[in-house]
This record gives structure tokens, sequence and C-alpha cells, in this order.
């Protein structure tokens, strides 16, 4: 049970819709985000094609980590996931942080995650920003569920995190806003 759910992944709050858990009027978009490539690597990437050239690239499970989905579908629109995951290429984690992990301690050459993942990263820095078109946009609803409604905490939550001082978090942890 829970009052409110936010999630990086629209399909599971749409599941929750059909399910009669949640009202459509009491879903928005809370923030968006987007991709980039990080690493400790020294090498110049410029565009997706580019990743030909690593040896090794970590991304979220794109059968359970929302974040590998998009990294997938942006690695098949440049016509690379095939060819990577063949080769063996492609690290697959267990979850973005993961991905990031293995970037930050140079188990791979770089992680496809999202930018406000990269903006925690101690020593891998962006070395390419996924450009959006390559993927589904990155959002993340909120929507208060309908126990949730009848919960007075829950209901100004969820008023809280639409107003200004939400905005300006999320906005100052690298998330773009609706």
């Amino acid at each position: 049970p829970a009052d409110l759910f936010i999630s990086s992944n629209p399909q599971w709050v749409e599941y929750l819709v059909d399910e009669k858990r949640v009202a459509p009027d009491m879903v928005r978009i809370l923030a968006g985000n987007s991709l980039a490539l990080v690493g400790t690597s020294e090498k110049v990437l410029r565009q997706m094609t580019d990743l030909a050239a690593l040896d090794r690239i970590a991304l979220g499970s794109p059968k359970s980590v929302p974040a590998g989905r998009y990294a997938k579908q942006a690695l098949e629109a440049a016509g690379l996931y095939k060819s990577l995951q063949a080769q063996g290429r492609l690290v697959l984690a267990r979850d973005v942080r993961q991905a990031l992990v293995y970037a930050e301690r140079g188990e791979v050459e770089a992680a496809l995650v999202y930018v406000t993942d990269a903006a925690i990263a101690t020593r891998a820095s962006i070395l390419m920003r996924v450009p959006q078109e390559l993927h589904s946009p990155v959002l993340y609803p909120v929507a208060l569920t309908l126990s949730g409604q009848d919960n007075e905490a829950a209901r100004d939550f969820y008023r809280f995190l639409q107003g200004d001082r939400a905005t300006k978090t999320l906005r100052d942890a690298g998330f773009v806003l609706p």
C-alpha cells in the first residue's frame, strides 16, 4: 500500500491507472531526465557511432531497469546494440547506480546513465550526452493513489512536489522540468 507513487517508468503508472489504483487526473509529470555516457577514459566521443571503439559499456539491464531500456533504445537507434551485445561488450547492471560504479572504478570504459546520476560521480565524467531523439522521453510521473486521496498529508506532499521549492530542488539536481 502506498499513498504516493513516483516512477522513472511511465508505463508503471499507466498500469496503476488501468488497475484502478490511481485516478488518471491524479497523475502529473514531476520531472524529466536525459542520458549521458560517463567514464574515466580520455577518448573523445562526439557521436553514438564512436561507442563502437569502446571495449566495455555498462548499462542497466533493459529487462528491469528503466535507464537500461532508454539506453538500449538509443543504442538500437544508432545501429549499435546488436553488434555490441553479440561481441559481449555490454555489461548489464542491476540498476543505473551500479552501472555508474562500474565506470567510476574503471571496470568499463563507459556507462550509460541518467545525467542526474552522472552529476554525483566523483571519478567519472560525462564523455558525451546521448541525443534525446534516440530514445523515448525520460519522464518521472508522480501519482496520488486512491488511498492517498483520503490522506491529508499525502495530498499536501503531492501539492508540495509541484511547488516552487520542490521545483528548485529538482532543477538543482539536474532534472528537466515539464
